[in-house]
This record gives C-alpha cells, sequence and structure tokens, in this order.
C-alpha cells in the first residue's frame, strides 16, 4: 500500500482468522488497517461498520465509508434476502440491489463494491447493472449439478466467521434437496484456539438442525474437525456423522452421496475437499 498510495482502500471483514500467526482479533485489525496507511491524501477508507478492533487504526486524517447493517453504517444494508439464486438488498439511500451470488454475507461485500463504485462516479443504474452481472471465483459458493447432486463448492478456504456464515446459509440454499450434507472440513491456522472454535462450530450445526434448516448427514474431515461432533452427534446420532481423517483423493465421501442430495463442501485450503467434486465426475472404477 505505502509502494502504490492508493486513492481507495478497502477492508471487507475483520474476523478469527490466522490467529496461530497473529495471536488475537485486535492484530489482525492492525495488520489489514496497514492498507489505510498507504493512502495518498484525500484518499478514502471502506470499512466494516461495528469493528471497534479495526476503529483504533483508522487514520484521522483521510476520510472513511463504513458499511453493514449496524445503525453506525454510512451505507447501511436492511432487507436482505438470500435465495436460491443469489441475494437481494436495499441500502440507506432507497437503492435496491440484487446480486447473483450465494449466501447472504455476499450482500456486505457488494455494499463494499458499491461504496468504491460511487467514489468512482459511476451512476446507480451502472452499478445496479454491474452487480447482477457479478460472477464468483472458483470454489466460493461455486454452484452446479454433478450426476443428480446439487453441490456447492465453498472449498477454497475457511475461518470461524465464513463457515458460521455457510452454515446461516446452508438450508436456504439446500431447500428442497432430498437429503442436505454438509461436508465440514478442519479450519486451519487457528493456534491454541483451534479446538474451542471447532466446538463452535459443532453447535452452530447443532442449533441449525433444532431450527429446521440443518444437514441430515454430516462428515467431518481432519483431525480438529472432530471436536465439532458431539453436538451433532446429539442431534443426527452417531449413524448421522462420519469422521474422515482426510480428504484424500475424494472418492470415500463421494461414494456416500446420492442422486437428489445438496451438499455443501466448505474446510481450510490445504484440506482439498475440492477432490470431492473431481471424484463425482470421475468414471466409476471398472
Amino acid at each position: 500500500a505505502q509502494i502504490a498510495s492508493p486513492d481507495v482502500a478497502v477492508i471487507t471483514s475483520v474476523g478469527r482468522a490466522h490467529l496461530e500467526k497473529l495471536g488475537s482479533v485486535r492484530a489482525i485489525a492492525r495488520e489489514k488497517a496497514a492498507l489505510l496507511q498507504g493512502l495518498m491524501p484525500g484518499g478514502l477508507g471502506v470499512v466494516p461498520a461495528g469493528s471497534e478492533a479495526l476503529e483504533e487504526f483508522l487514520r484521522p486524517d483521510v476520510a472513511h465509508v463504513r458499511f453493514g447493517e449496524s445503525e453506525d453504517a454510512d451505507l447501511r444494508l436492511s432487507e436482505i434476502e438470500s435465495h436460491a439464486r443469489g441475494v437481494r438488498f436495499v441500502t440507506n439511500g432507497g437503492q435496491r440491489y440484487e446480486l447473483p451470488l450465494l449466501g447472504a454475507h455476499n450482500a456486505s461485500n457488494a455494499a463494499a463494491a458499491i461504496a468504491v463504485a460511487r467514489r468512482l462516479g459511476l451512476s446507480e443504474a451502472e452499478i445496479a447493472e454491474a452487480l447482477r452481472g457479478a460472477r464468483g471465483p472458483e470454489m466460493r459458493l461455486d454452484r452446479r449439478t454433478i450426476a443428480g447432486i446439487d453441490v456447492i463448492n465453498d472449498a477454497y478456504n475457511a475461518n470461524p466467521d465464513s463457515v458460521l456464515a455457510a452454515i446461516r446459509a446452508f438450508g436456504g440454499l439446500m431447500e428442497g434437496a432430498e437429503r442436505r450434507v454438509l461436508v465440514l472440513g478442519e479450519m486451519l491456522e487457528l493456534g491454541e484456539a483451534g479446538p474451542g472454535l471447532h466446538r463452535e462450530v459443532g453447535r452452530a450445526v447443532a442449533e441449525s438442525i433444532r431450527a429446521g434448516r440443518g444437514p441430515d448427514f454430516v462428515v467431518l474431515v481432519g483431525d480438529l474437525a472432530r471436536f465439532a461432533q458431539d453436538p451433532i452427534v446429539a442431534e443426527l446420532g452417531p449413524e448421522g456423522v462420519v469422521l474422515e481423517p482426510r480428504a484424500g483423493d475424494g472418492r470415500s465421501i463421494a461414494e456416500r452421496l446420492c442422486p437428489g442430495d445438496g451438499v455443501l463442501l466448505k474446510g481450510s485450503r490445504s484440506v482439498g475437499l475440492e477432490s470431492v467434486v473431481f471424484a463425482m465426475k470421475a468414471p466409476a472404477p471398472a
């Protein structure tokens, strides 16, 4: 940032990732705020509203646009509706937007893009049209049907906050599936907090099951993932949860899937859950 001297710097979120190396959310906020330190005079920082950890590191000599759902957001989101084809939302200026990306959390990402686009002089009509045509990268809530199975591949990476967002979106995304299957890989680089954060994820999955929007079958992949199993087993029974030590070539997981299933793959990058997709596409061994 200091080399480039950007006109605009964007921080999409401050969450519980890379705790193993950085140690705390405050340290993560400080590191991300380094983006803002390189802003040119008169530049703009686009930052999430309500992040106490980040606020203390904001530069007083540049303008900031805070975005999000909280009342103190300059660019405030409301009426967020997540559905099987994307998300709709309204901003506090009364503008309505549609985004063909899955998950309510993408409304927040879109808000950051809106703030940048306005700064660069795009009209509201141009912004709305561009968002309607937006496409996400591979393995980021990438949806496709393979052999009669509806698969959402979100295997690019995972941290506690992104996993919790995926769990919240799961029921709505898989509405109509004959069986909802969650393949959850371990979250890495969390240091000593790893076991506790996996237990938190397990409790969230169990809560979603009790609310009627959770999975019917869960595959937990990796050593740390086992810390999530107890509350899920309490809801689904031992037959509803499978532990896999690693994804490998994906075949042992793919073989558990059936036509009519709705499947979400979510895990840290090095877990390699995309191998399940490759295994589903591969011809059966002779």
